[in-house]
């Protein structure tokens, strides 16, 4: 996040996308995770 503070970033990704975006993931050792397809599931 800015000014250190925590932030969240939306990305939408498309199915050839998903191959270099694991790439990413590797490379920097962490996990992106998806979100739900309905976005209030999460409330």
């Amino acid at each position: 996040g800015a000014f250190g503070r925590k932030g969240m970033a939306i990305n939408f990704v498309t199915n050839d996308e998903r191959q270099p975006l694991r790439d990413i993931e590797h490379y920097y050792n962490t996990q992106i995770e998806e979100l739900p397809m309905n976005i209030a599931d999460l409330i």
